[in-house]
């Protein structure tokens, strides 16, 4: 059984942060990609991304839970931010809805709490 590749492209890192959010759809168009992925997409509210990919059609692959305002990597691995990791799935969930994008990465977070709980 044969299947199509469908590249996506990440415009967080293939076009750079000076560029707005039209600027970078209309370079991934350009580029040839049909799909992205934006790991990181709550800089832009919904409705500019709506604006966007209405000018740019494009396919919303993959985006992250939020990563936290101090560098967190997210927070599914510390138990003490159970309600910042709810909150940030319900953004991501809210985002990936109205993007029609069907994949949302759960953003783990630093692992020195899983560390310290496993004993040899």
């Amino acid at each position: 059984m044969k299947r199509n590749l469908n590249f996506a492209c990440n415009i967080g890192t293939m076009f750079g942060p000076s560029e707005s959010l039209m600027e970078r759809l209309q370079n991934v168009k350009s580029a040839g990609f049909e799909s992205i992925e934006m790991a990181f997409p709550y800089t832009w509210s919904l409705e500019q991304w709506k604006e966007a990919l209405l000018e740019n059609p494009l396919s919303v692959q993959l985006i992250n839970t939020p990563l936290g305002e101090k560098g967190e990597f997210g927070f599914a691995a510390t138990p003490n931010h159970r309600e910042t990791f709810l909150d940030g799935v319900r953004m991501g969930i809210k985002y990936c809805k109205a993007l029609k994008c069907p994949r949302l990465h759960i953003m783990a977070g630093p692992a020195a709490w899983a560390i310290q709980q496993l004993k040899f």
